[in-house]
């Protein structure tokens, strides 16, 4: 199940430089993150595993103090073995969330996923197909997968990556 926030109603502006831009449409955007962070906790609390996936480490330490059930994955706090140890106790069902950087990307078996949140923005339809495709998967137990991510306005490139994440789902 899609579920995308429109988040047209922000009264962020765009300063026109892409990182600074990014920084504060997303990393930042106390707006968007209290949405995914309520609802993650939703999902926790009727035991549904899910992962958050950010692009930038800082944004994922933010995002860890909100969530104390979360376990924050990315290579530059953890070992390697560290996170492929998390992320086994997460498709057994010992871990409720997982937050990471690029290190629980392409390749990393996270079958038991049920909830996904799309926090790091993106265009590319292979990533796109790739989260979509990890709350798809079946595992024992899982009746339905969500895939929760944000239409971002405010600035032409975010606003371009939003749709082009739309188009292949809806």
């Amino acid at each position: 199940v899609p579920i995308f926030t429109d988040l047209s109603n922000s009264n962020l502006k765009s300063t026109g430089n892409y990182k600074t831009d990014f920084k504060a449409f997303i990393d930042d955007n106390i707006e968007r993150n209290m949405i995914a962070v309520e609802q993650a906790k939703k999902m926790i609390q009727q035991n549904i595993p899910t992962i958050i996936l950010v692009e930038h480490v800082q944004h994922g330490r933010n995002l860890q103090q909100m969530i104390p059930d979360a376990i924050f994955l990315n290579g530059q706090d953890e070992s390697s073995a560290y996170n492929m140890q998390m992320i086994r106790k997460f498709n057994e069902r010992k871990v409720p969330c997982i937050i990471g950087t690029s290190v629980i990307g392409e390749g990393v078996d996270t079958k038991a996923a049920g909830a996904i949140f799309n926090l790091s923005g993106g265009k590319a339809k292979s990533e796109l197909l790739q989260k979509v495709g990890r709350v798809v998967r079946r595992f024992p137990g899982k009746k339905v997968g969500y895939y929760f991510d944000f239409i971002d306005n405010g600035q032409k490139h975010l606003i371009k990556h939003s749709k082009e994440r739309i188009s292949p789902i809806s």
